[in-house]
């Protein structure tokens, strides 16, 4: 970057970026990296691959909104962005905001990594808009669809889920269904 754009430093306002908060300086810090490999790849004809471990830590709800819009805006064909993420939002952001994306889950199984493709082409089909609520789904390996919330409470008290620890392990999704509608 140094030698491509002529500088030492990174200012943003005025300010390096050490100058606001952690969380900020984060924000701003993804949104600048996200901003300037397009414009290297373009000149330079290299097609990076960027590899980012929970971006979203330290970042405000609106910030993680605002960093996958620009992602989704400035990285071009020749780019590849991976995400670690254990956060419901970003992944809410991602496949309502970005075209071409594709999701993966993995876990551990035993001493192995096992990696599984999630089908997300429905999404794009019935131009779904996933929830937070949706998208917490996406952490767990057993999902219990349950009527409204008092069967959320049940199973997430603390005395039945040290009798029965597998339940940590379960995500209860309630139908909500406290709506006349449903």
């Amino acid at each position: 970057f140094s030698m491509r754009f002529g500088g030492e430093l990174f200012l943003v306002g005025g300010h390096p970026l050490d100058y606001l908060s952690d969380g900020t300086n984060s924000y701003k810090y993804l949104v600048l990296l996200s901003t300037l490999i397009p414009q290297i790849s373009e000149i330079s004809c290299k097609y990076p691959i960027i590899l980012m471990d929970e971006p979203e830590i330290g970042l405000h709800s609106e910030y993680i909104t605002d960093f996958i819009r620009t992602i989704s805006q400035q990285i071009n064909k020749n780019a590849l962005m991976l995400f670690n993420t254990h956060s419901p939002k970003l992944i809410v952001d991602l496949t309502n905001t970005a075209k071409d994306y594709q999701l993966y889950k993995v876990r551990r199984k035993g001493l192995h990594s096992v990696i599984h493709k999630m089908n997300t082409s429905w999404l794009v089909k019935s131009n779904h808009k996933v929830t937070v609520k949706e998208a917490e789904c996406y952490f767990y390996d057993y999902l219990v669809y349950v009527e409204g919330e008092t069967e959320i409470e049940l199973f997430n008290n603390n005395r039945i889920v040290s009798l029965f620890p597998k339940l940590k392990r379960i995500h209860f999704y309630s139908f909500d269904s406290n709506h006349e509608r449903l």
